[in-house]
C-alpha cells in the first residue's frame, strides 16, 4: 500500500490543485489577522483498503492532500 500511496502522493505534489493550495495557504500566513493553527480534525477520508482502484485513488489522494496542509500549516511556526 506504502507504493500505492507514494504513487498518488506524487500525482497531487505535481498538481496545480497543490501548488495553488500551498500558495493560498503561504498567503494567509502572510495576513497580519492569521492565527496559527495547531490542531487539524479530518472526517471522511474514505477507505484506503477499498477494492475499487478509483475509491482507494481518492482515499490516498485525499490523506496526501492532507499531508500537504499539515505541512505547510507547521512551516508557520518555523
Amino acid at each position: 500500500m506504502r507504493d500505492e500511496f507514494l504513487h498518488y502522493q506524487n500525482l497531487w505534489l505535481e498538481s496545480s490543485v497543490c501548488i495553488s493550495l500551498r500558495g493560498t495557504i503561504s498567503s494567509l500566513k502572510r495576513e497580519q489577522s492569521y492565527v496559527p493553527i495547531d490542531n487539524i480534525v479530518c472526517l471522511a477520508l474514505g477507505s484506503l483498503q477499498n477494492t475499487k482502484e478509483v475509491c482507494r485513488a481518492a482515499s490516498l489522494t485525499q490523506l496526501a492532500a492532507l499531508m500537504t496542509v499539515i505541512e505547510e500549516l507547521g512551516k508557520a511556526y518555523s
